[in-house]
């Protein structure tokens, strides 16, 4: 029962996490200015160049200039955010995502007291190369030069926001030729964030069995089934894609979440901590709650404490630090941790 407990807490944490702010306080002897004059609100949207769903693992910061973390939260499934009331000065504003590139922006406060940020994650260079480096997608070579047109014709309206526009590219593309790997996956990419799953999949399997050596297809159909809870086919999928890329974090990150969803959760312990050794410096820290999370159903109480250090370690102050801190303490005071814990990124991953 009580493992049960710190889990069910632990989840509505995860879901929700309060955001709390910690500051200095002024100086008693200083009048403190109006409300309006010394809070600034900051607010935003965040989109992917490719026009696919915000990612489950997508955290946006609110750091000082000098890299203090001052708030941190989740990226809401529909890519908005929003802080609560911080003291006005400049800060920056840093979103980070599995698969994207880290995006920095400035947030100058001296003329407004409310800000809102539109922010657009690029594709990595890994997946806008199908998650290989260096590595040639077969079918981009073989595609028509119609097709190869009309790709590039979706791309720039992507860049436009023209999501419909890019669409009916895309779908010309493939018309001319059906085996065209990346533009079957852009395709479905437009396609799920259009709420369409079922012709995302098929777009996303045809990729697949186009061209098995473009990866980002492989991803992209593991969140299209996790997200519809059809783990069992994820993992089934995903294990054969890692058979050729078993060094695709990505990859590892969606059969973890695949895993955890079965309730299998040694089997999504185990990915986890292959995701944080394989890629250290781009992992969200967000993915040590996750991992904290899969530890606690399996009653591993110190894991579950390593891990919630180290995502305190990276995000000292920000959204859920204090409560993390909290649930720690339970853990402390119901007697189910020992006396300093192993630290969790210096965990080994599972041979």
């Amino acid at each position: 029962m009580r493992s049960r407990r710190f889990c069910l807490v632990f989840q509505e944490l995860r879901c929700a996490l309060p955001l709390l702010v910690l500051w200095p306080q002024i100086p008693q002897q200083q009048p403190p200015l109006p409300q309006t004059l010394s809070l600034l609100n900051v607010a935003g949207q965040v989109h992917t160049s490719t026009q696919a769903p915000v990612p489950q693992s997508a955290m946006v910061s609110l750091e000082t200039t000098n890299g203090v973390v001052v708030a941190q939260q989740p990226v809401n499934p529909d890519g908005h955010f929003e802080f609560q009331p911080v003291p006005k000065r400049d800060y920056r504003l840093v979103v980070k995502a599995l698969g994207y590139e880290t995006v920095e922006k400035p947030i100058d406060s001296s003329f407004m007291s409310n800000v809102f940020i539109d922010v657009v994650l690029p594709a990595s260079p890994e997946e806008s190369r199908g998650m290989r480096p260096g590595f040639l997608i077969m079918t981009d070579s073989l595609a028509p030069k119609v097709a190869r047109k009309e790709y590039e014709k979706g791309v720039k309206a992507l860049e436009n926001r023209d999501s419909e526009k890019a669409k009916a590219s895309f779908e010309k593309a493939v018309a001319v030729y059906p085996c065209y790997a990346r533009a079957l996956n852009r395709l479905a990419s437009i396609l799920i964030v259009q709420h369409q799953p079922a012709p995302a999949e098929k777009a996303l399997n045809k990729s697949i069995e186009c061209d098995p050596s473009f990866f980002d297809a492989d991803y992209r159909l593991a969140q299209v089934l996790n997200g519809e809870k059809r783990f069992k086919e994820s993992v089934t999928m995903l294990d054969k894609a890692l058979s050729r890329s078993p060094s695709s974090w990505q990859l590892r990150y969606q059969l973890a979440a695949s895993y955890a969803g079965l309730g299998q959760y040694d089997k999504a312990e185990e990915q986890y901590l292959k995701v944080l050794s394989l890629a250290p410096s781009e992992v969200p820290p967000g993915v040590h709650l996750e991992l904290a999370d899969v530890c606690l159903h399996e009653r591993a109480f110190d894991k579950a404490y390593a891990q919630m250090s180290a995502y305190l370690r990276v995000v000292s102050a920000g959204a859920g630090s204090d409560a993390i801190r909290k649930t720690m303490q339970e853990l402390e005071s119901s007697g189910v941790v020992h006396a300093g814990p192993a630290k969790g990124p210096e965990s080994s991953p599972k041979q």
